[in-house]
């Protein structure tokens, strides 16, 4: 089956998208989107990418699950994987290197913001009506500064939707006195049926709770030991401690990735320079 987006997107190395410098991009970013980015690194969460895609496809993008608030590298493959699923469903065969982009390294994502750019031009978005800020706004925060301008649509659904109940019971209230016998007996029958939605509702989001923090804990040992792994195996210590592996696996404690990947990258300098040290001496002996 055929898209009309199948023609875009084809861009190699030498397309004029590789060329666009530094400022342009963010001039783009800043001026069509409103967004108020300074850096080529904040794109690397994913949100950006996600919100040019919406963009490029016209609203294909469901911008209510993009996380503008995400924080660390584990965190942005939410938003990678709306990317992803946009591309298939377009059929657009564009192989993103999540691994590199979530790193927030700059080349890498300035080579990938340029052929976001290149496929933006290529589609003819420029000359849409596109909403940037609206459909920013339906996204997930808290959102950062460059984010730019958001309008604070779930503030404003949850007032409409508590003054919408408030209105009702007000209404129920001030019924006509023919049927005051009919609504006095129904009142307590609806008030109880709310308090046990309410009650059933307080009760799912706190088993969500748990759940998300279960999920985080086990999610957390297995980046733990991929940060154990891709800091060995960059160093060139070819060896990883069983010891290491179950220390992390066997953790009864939360663990904090940030602290954890410093005290890795220190340890493996460590054990790198020990290992260069002592292949020295052994050659000079």
């Amino acid at each position: 089956m055929t898209s009309t987006y199948d023609s875009i997107g084809g861009m190699g190395m030498m397309d004029k998208c590789y060329f666009t410098g530094k400022s342009d991009l963010l001039n783009w970013l800043n001026s069509y989107f409103n967004l108020n980015v300074s850096r080529i690194e904040d794109c690397a969460s994913g949100a950006i990418y996600c919100q040019i895609a919406d963009a490029v496809y016209y609203y294909q993008v469901p911008m209510k699950n993009v996380n503008w608030g995400v924080k660390h590298d584990f965190q942005y493959l939410h938003n990678y994987k709306l990317l992803q699923q946009v591309f298939g469903k377009v059929n657009q065969p564009k192989y993103i290197d999540i691994n590199k982009l979530i790193k927030g390294k700059y080349q890498d994502n300035l080579e990938f913001l340029q052929w976001m750019k290149g496929l933006f031009d290529e589609s003819g978005a420029i000359d849409r009506d596109y909403d940037a800020i609206g459909r920013r706004s339906l996204g997930k925060g808290p959102f950062p500064q460059y984010s730019g301008q958001v309008i604070p649509i779930a503030s404003i659904q949850n007032t409409s939707a508590d003054s919408s109940l408030n209105t009702a019971i007000n209404n129920s209230n001030l019924a006509p006195n023919s049927k005051n016998s009919n609504t006095k007996n129904m009142l307590p029958s609806k008030n109880t049926e709310i308090e046990k939605l309410k009650k059933s509702l307080r009760k799912e989001i706190e088993e969500k709770e748990i759940v998300d923090k279960e999920r985080m804990f086990y999610f957390n040992k297995l980046r733990a030991i991929e940060i154990l792994y891709e800091e060995l195996n960059e160093k060139k210590i070819p060896f990883m401690s069983l010891k290491d592996i179950s220390e992390i696996l066997y953790d009864s404690n939360d663990i904090d990735l940030e602290s954890f990947s410093r005290k890795i990258i220190d340890s493996a300098t460590i054990n790198s320079n020990g290992l260069t040290s002592t292949t020295s001496g052994v050659e000079e002996q």
